[in-house]
C-alpha cells in the first residue's frame, strides 16, 4: 500500500511493536509475562478492549513476515516486533519522502501509550522508547539517504535535503552478492 497508494497525505500510518521487558513486568504479572497465547493480561493490555487478541496474532505475524517465524521466547519476541515495528515505519516515511511534492508528510498514530498496553505506539506508558523511535529520529532527519523498492532489478537511491543549506556527505554502494563496489 505504501509503495503504491496515491494520497497526498497520510492522516494515519501505525505498526504494532512489543514494549521493554521492563515495562511489561510493570504492567503484567510475573506468571502472565508468557506465553502470549490464551493470556487474559496481554489481551486486556492489548488495544482491542473487548478481549479479542487480534492486534497480538497482528503483531505476531507481523514478526513472522520479516522473519519467517515467531521466537519461543518473550526477549526474543520484543525484539522481534520492535525490529520489525522500526523497519515497518521507517520504510512507510522513506515512501512518503520519496514522492516529496505528490506527497506531503504523514500524522503518526501512536507516537506515545496512553495507558500501559501492548501497542503501535514508539513511546511506552512509562516513557520508554521502541527501537522504531531512533529508526524514526533518523529517517526524518532533513538530509536522508533513501534507498526506494526495487523495479526490474535495479534500486533508485536519492537523497532527500528538506534543510535550507547545503549538505555534503559521502555514501557507498556494493553489489550484496558479489561484494563489488
Amino acid at each position: 500500500y505504501y509503495t503504491e497508494h496515491t494520497a497526498p497525505f497520510v492522516s494515519e500510518a501505525g505498526y504494532d511493536g512489543c514494549p521493554s521487558v521492563s515495562s511489561l513486568k510493570r504492567f503484567l504479572d510475573a506468571k502472565h509475562l508468557w506465553p502470549w497465547q490464551n493470556n487474559a493480561q496481554w489481551t486486556f493490555h492489548s488495544t482491542n478492549m473487548v478481549g479479542d487478541p487480534y492486534r497480538i496474532v497482528a503483531m505476531v505475524n507481523q514478526v513472522k513476515e520479516s522473519f519467517g517465524q515467531s521466537p519461543e521466547n518473550l526477549e526474543d519476541f520484543i525484539l522481534a516486533s520492535q525490529f520489525a515495528q522500526a523497519e515497518a515505519l521507517k520504510f512507510f516515511i522513506e515512501m512518503t519522502r520519496l514522492k516529496k511534492w505528490q506527497r506531503t508528510g504523514m500524522i503518526w498514530w501512536n507516537v506515545m501509550d496512553g495507558w500501559p498496553q501492548i501497542s503501535d505506539g514508539v513511546v511506552d506508558y512509562y516513557f520508554n522508547r521502541k527501537l522504531a523511535y531512533y529508526y524514526i529520529r533518523r529517517v526524518q532527519e532533513p538530509v536522508c539517504m533513501m534507498v526506494d523498492e526495487p523495479r526490474r532489478w535495479r534500486c533508485r537511491v536519492v537523497i532527500g535535503n528538506d534543510s535550507n543549506e547545503d549538505a555534503r556527505g559521502h555514501y557507498r554502494l556494493w553489489d550484496a552478492d558479489t561484494g563489488k563496489a
